[in-house]
């Protein structure tokens, strides 16, 4: 029997479908709402950068069965902001789904944005060959995935007197059974 530990480092770039933290819209004055029929607004979404990540794990080898036995963990952690300010009496910023009467007092947005991904893997792979020849593995094992990821935007008049927060949080947890074949011929 033979033991292997392993480790990577990578770099990776956490991203997202849900990433707006703020929206500036210019309100049109009331005589010009009828002749206007274009959005006077733009979304601000917050872009992750890369972020340091690894894998770590442990593997065992039993020549005389065939055999591996493989158990790892991934982890990427990480956070990003961005800040947003607007001309006061020109322009507002708010949520995407509250902008207009209700945000006319903001004019500034910052948006924080926390990435967690956690995911263990084991495995069990068994090899079957014939006279060098050809040669088949199979696999067999479970996975379990935790991916949070969490966001909170501020919206401030320029005196950071009235103020508003909204926090996002978002979490899935989930495992499964995994299985794998893999077959190599040699001419």
């Amino acid at each position: 029997m033979t033991y292997r530990l392993f480790g990577e480092v990578l770099f990776l770039q956490p991203n997202a479908s849900n990433l707006t933290y703020a929206v500036d819209a210019v309100p049109t004055p009331p005589a010009l709402a009828a002749t206007l029929f274009e959005a006077h607004w733009f979304d601000h979404e917050i872009n992750p950068s890369y972020h340091p990540a690894f894998i770590v794990g442990a593997e065992a080898l039993f020549r005389d069965r065939g055999m591996h036995l493989i158990l790892d963990y991934q982890r990427l952690s990480g956070t990003d902001s961005k800040h947003l300010a607007v001309e006061n009496g020109v322009a507002m910023v708010g949520p995407l789904f509250d902008i207009g009467p209700d945000a006319e007092v903001y004019i500034q947005s910052k948006g924080k944005l926390v990435f967690h991904f956690d995911k263990v893997d084991f495995f069990l792979q068994k090899q079957f060959y014939n006279q060098q020849q050809w040669m088949l593995d199979f696999s067999i094992g479970a996975t379990f995935a935790r991916i949070k990821q969490y966001m909170r935007t501020e919206y401030y008049n320029g005196n950071r007197e009235v103020g508003r927060v909204i926090k996002t949080p978002s979490l899935f947890t989930g495992g499964g059974l995994t299985s794998g074949l893999s077959f190599n011929f040699k001419l």
